[in-house]
């Protein structure tokens, strides 16, 4: 399974916690062959992986949709700001990040609820990408 969570899911516990886990972060890829060079790294785990975990970036998305790669997207309600902003403090996230979520979070949201082509979670208060998703522990 393929899933691009919002930032502040738990990408990161599961990742340290269960087993067969890669993630992807779109960040870290060369902008000039972006998307290309994350799609093709995902695809080269998708046999290897039980779980693939990315970020919600919506060009990636579209070239894995594009490609007829399956993912399921996970964020949270436009209600959990509050929330959100709590995690992303006590994760120890930079003010700039946070600033930046703070200011843009219903614009990446809706954008995110617009994308027609993917499975949609959406996260209740409290929730976490662990609750949802099921794999085998360290």
């Amino acid at each position: 399974m393929i899933y691009a969570a919002f930032c502040g899911t738990g990408k990161t516990y599961i990742l340290e916690n269960f087993e067969g886990v890669v993630e992807f972060e779109c960040w870290k890829y060369d902008n000039e062959y972006f998307p290309n060079n994350y799609v093709n790294d995902i695809k080269s785990k998708i046999y290897d992986s039980d779980c693939i975990l990315i970020s919600t970036n919506p060009v990636g998305l579209k070239e894995l949709n594009r490609q007829g790669i399956k993912v399921t997207l996970v964020y949270p309600r436009i209600e959990s700001k509050q929330e959100y902003l709590r995690r992303y403090i006590y994760r120890g996230s930079s003010d700039d990040f946070i600033n930046m979520l703070d200011k843009e979070w219903e614009n990446w949201l809706i954008e995110l609820q617009l994308l027609d082509f993917i499975n949609h979670i959406i996260l209740e208060k409290g929730q976490y990408l662990s609750d949802i998703i099921y794999l085998c522990k360290k």
